[in-house]
């Protein structure tokens, strides 16, 4: 499933814990480029590291050989 536009999920601070790393899925388009500047931002305001999550679909039309 792939959203049409940029996505974020954004725990509240008051029911959440705030330790944890931000956690971004790119693919490489504008949008996700615009997503990883979001996640960077916001890792960096709560002092907390970064994981970004590369996806991409096969050539193969979804099937690994």
């Amino acid at each position: 499933m792939r959203a049409r536009c940029p996505v974020a999920v954004i725990r509240d601070r008051r029911t959440s814990f705030s330790v944890g790393p931000v956690v971004v899925g790119v693919d490489g388009s504008p949008s996700s480029r615009s997503a990883l500047q979001f996640a960077f931002d916001a890792a960096t305001a709560r002092q907390a590291d970064l994981v970004a999550i590369y996806a991409w679909r096969p050539e193969s039309g979804g099937r690994i050989s």
